[in-house]
């Protein structure tokens, strides 16, 4: 189900990865921020930047879908969205272990940064 766009994001969750399942735990902590689109919403959105670690963003979508059975992931820029995609395909073999085959919808989305309108790319992925 796609929603129409939202631009207040809302602080949701800060995923502390090594809370992250099936993650190695050598690599340096970090941290992802899930935000919510909607106040009360079971709509997350995972935000994708061109430095963020694949397999720590896989771990996210993963938990994310193991919880609620519906992830957004959002990216701008092109390595941004090279990172989003590596994570996204990395977690779909996460989730395969598990018995969820996923499917991943892509859809351009504008959002509003610093008072400018950019136009991102977001990924619905849901179980199948």
């Amino acid at each position: 189900m796609i929603l129409p766009l939202d631009l207040q994001f809302d602080f949701l969750y800060n995923i502390d990865i090594n809370d992250v399942q099936r993650v190695s735990r050598s690599q340096p902590q970090t941290q992802l921020f899930v935000y919510s689109s909607r106040e009360g919403s079971s709509v997350e959105i995972i935000k994708v930047s061109g430095k963020s670690r694949t397999a720590a963003v896989a771990g996210a979508i993963a938990g994310v879908i193991r919880e609620n059975q519906h992830a957004e992931v959002q990216a701008i820029g092109a390595s941004a969205i090279n990172q989003a995609v590596k994570a996204m395909a990395l977690a779909k073999n996460y989730l395969v272990e598990d018995g969820y085959n996923i499917v991943i919808v892509p859809e351009f989305v504008d959002v509003e940064i610093d008072d400018k309108i950019r136009t991102a790319i977001r990924f619905t992925v849901e179980p199948r």
